[in-house]
């Protein structure tokens, strides 16, 4: 009924976790390739707006990916879909474990490169090398080097609101974009007298086409 290992191999799995059964019409070897829905993956994206002047402005992209399915992934191919396709019955979440969460950065010297394509109603980001994503271990990655925009400043009035100061940006070729941008946080960053960057607010951004 109990097994116990003096010194298991600290990727050995104790219990069997997928199974699957070949019937074939004749004897021989075959390729096959299994692939399965897992939880325990997740990534989200982070913008950054820095104003430089009245209406000019850089705006960068980053990702965080997170692992925490309770097992490492080597040399893994790092694909990100855009979006939020619809599970009936989502996943339950994994089982807490003891185990310090580590942030990791891009490497020094080596930006990474997530190039973006179309795939059926979203956008796939790919990543240019192989990632090692490691259990409970959060990764950051670049995914849009900063460019120089276009911004619209602008003042909201509302009747017992007060007055709330806004930043328009369009997101096309013409104001220094015009790329697809995944859902997540935007914080807005300004320099003071000094040059020294401070923290001006943060806003929720949409998953937003080219064109918006």
């Amino acid at each position: 009924e109990t097994l116990r290992l003096a010194n298991p191999p600290s990727d050995m799995a104790l219990r069997p976790a997928l199974e699957a059964v070949l019937e074939g019409g004749k004897k021989g070897r075959v390729q096959a390739e299994l692939s399965y829905l897992a939880g325990g993956l997740s990534w989200s994206a982070e913008h950054v707006c820095v104003r430089r002047g009245e209406a000019a402005a850089t705006w960068s992209a980053g990702v965080t990916v997170r692992n925490e399915t309770g097992r490492d992934f080597v040399d893994a191919t790092l694909k990100l879909v855009a979006g939020e396709p619809r599970r009936e019955h989502p996943l339950p979440p994994p089982m807490p474990q003891a185990r310090m969460e580590m942030l990791v950065p891009a490497a020094k010297g080596a930006a990474d490169v997530l190039s973006e394509q179309s795939f059926s109603e979203y956008h796939l980001y790919t990543l240019d090398r192989p990632a090692t994503l490691r259990d409970r271990e959060t990764q950051r990655l670049t995914m849009l080097e900063p460019l120089a925009i276009k911004v619209e400043p602008r003042y909201l009035a509302r009747v017992g609101a007060g007055v709330r100061t806004q930043l328009v940006v369009k997101n096309d070729a013409a104001s220094g974009l015009g790329v697809p941008l995944p859902a997540g946080r935007v914080r807005f960053y300004d320099a003071d007298a000094a040059g020294d960057l401070q923290f001006t607010g943060e806003t929720a951004l949409g998953h937003t086409a080219e064109g918006e």
